[in-house]
């Protein structure tokens, strides 16, 4: 993308591009958590089965992780600013969709195009802090004020979301937005040029992005309607229509080359197929155990979204300290221990969770569940930060937007996929999944981090994860 002089701090635009910024990053963090802490209410208000529950938050995710190396691609085609008002406008309609939805299939479909528009946002952002702010030590600071703003959306989402659905009803999750994408558009279009390059613009590589997600959304639907009365022609198709749009895939990413939209040479050395395999472990299994945790507050704590959301809104902040620290601590600890640590740590708390709501359980609040929820949250932070700085390390200058863009691919799916296998959502406990799998990560955290990386943060730093749980 061609770089176009940007405003100063002191010139005349300045003041409205931090704000818009930081408010479309707000918006989409804030849907995320106000859906997952209103998951009964939207169940009853739909009147959706377990399947189509699971697949309100899979449908997005899913979208969200395949839609994320196109958003880039789009965004070097065709301009930051554009992509960002059609991304944001596409949002709002989806939200639209959703909250007149009158199915479990007009629902699935909002959320997958929610997901999708969500998507395009963080290259777009991404590219207008490159731009704007070249400068590596003032886009350091944006990009962190970035992935604040977006902790600050998912503590909003948890109590402020949770107010509303009780207040205005279960459909205003979704009709919320559309208030506040209307005040974005504007302040969007507002934006200086920010053009894509004034040369041939690259190919957008539809095949690379349509087939792997849709491979994903076969298989993992013949996982979820593999318990249900589905005639086995359909579970077959599925399975085997996943199973040829994977390997099409494959074949359509190598035949691309270098105009691939993954390179795959970014997954090569110094420990990045781990750190990505690691992400989408850890963010999978520990958003999961987040889910789960909701649903039982709900379902046998008695209490309401707005209430959730406070129960909630701790973690946030735990999440938020733990981020702010985690920096300055992989200074003087290497990621191969800090990393299994984290694993561990999300380990024992989801063991203490699985002892504290083992029956004889008597369904009553308990406050102390607060703590391994925060040791959850807090291994969460101490395994997400040394990993995308691992993602990026060594990446050449200009090409860490497209290594950060896999990391957060690796985790929306991550997330998808366990969500999907662990069937919390028809009543079963994952403790001991999880547990497993965590313990899993911390292996494969010491075997597959033992190359030295660096220890402190790279010159440009990953992008903000904008499926932060809880």
């Amino acid at each position: 993308m061609s770089v176009r002089t940007g405003p100063t701090r002191s010139g005349p635009r300045w003041w409205l591009v931090t704000p818009t910024l930081l408010a479309t990053q707000v918006l989409v963090m804030l849907e995320g958590t106000v859906v997952n802490v209103s998951l009964v209410r939207i169940r009853a208000e739909y009147g959706l089965d377990d399947t189509a529950l699971s697949w309100v938050l899979v449908s997005y995710l899913l979208a969200f992780g395949s839609g994320m190396l196109a958003g880039g691609r789009l965004t070097d085609a065709f301009g930051a600013r554009r992509v960002l008002v059609v991304a944001v406008g596409v949002f709002g309609l989806a939200s639209l969709l959703c909250g007149l939805a009158t199915g479990p299939a007009t629902l699935l479909s909002g959320r997958a195009l929610q997901g999708l528009a969500a998507a395009a946002t963080v290259p777009g952002l991404l590219a207008v802090i490159a731009e704007l702010a070249p400068d590596p030590a003032r886009r350091n600071r944006a990009v962190a004020r970035l992935t604040g703003a977006g902790l600050v959306g998912g503590g909003i989402g948890l109590t402020a979301g949770g107010l509303l659905v009780e207040w205005l009803g279960t459909r205003w999750v979704f009709l919320v937005n559309l208030p506040l994408c209307a005040a974005l558009l504007p302040c969007l279009l507002a934006l200086p040029g920010l053009r894509g390059p004034a040369g041939e613009r690259p190919r957008l590589g539809v095949g690379q992005v349509v087939l792997p997600g849709a491979a994903l959304a076969m298989l993992l639907g013949a996982v979820g309607l593999s318990g249900e009365a589905v005639p086995w022609p359909v579970l077959t198709g599925l399975v085997a229509g996943g199973l040829l749009s994977a390997v099409a895939a494959v074949l359509v990413v190598r035949r691309a080359g270098a105009d691939s939209v993954l390179p795959l040479g970014l997954l090569a050395g110094r420990g990045r197929p781990t750190a990505y395999a690691l992400s989408a472990l850890v963010f999978g299994s520990t958003h999961t155990a987040f889910i789960h945790l909701q649903l039982v507050v709900q379902r046998d704590w008695g209490l309401g979204p707005a209430a959730t959301g406070l129960v909630f809104t701790p973690v946030i902040v735990v999440m938020v300290l733990t981020t702010a620290a985690t920096p300055r601590l992989l200074r003087r600890v290497p990621d191969r221990v800090l990393v299994p640590a984290g694993c561990l740590l999300a380990a024992a708390g989801m063991v203490w969770a699985a002892v504290a709501l083992a029956p004889p359980s008597t369904g009553a609040a308990d406050p102390l569940l607060l703590v391994p929820m925060a040791m959850l949250a807090t291994g969460s932070a101490l395994c997400m930060v040394p990993l995308a700085v691992r993602a990026v390390d060594g990446i050449p200058p200009g090409r860490t937007g497209v290594a950060s863009a896999v990391l957060t691919c690796a985790q929306q799916i991550g997330g998808a996929v366990l969500i999907t296998l662990v069937g919390l959502l028809s009543g079963v406990r994952p403790y001991q999944a999880l547990v497993v799998l965590l313990t899993v990560g911390a292996v494969l955290g010491v075997l597959g981090l033992r190359r030295d990386p660096a220890r402190v943060e790279p010159p440009e730093p990953a992008p903000p994860t904008l499926g932060v749980h809880p």
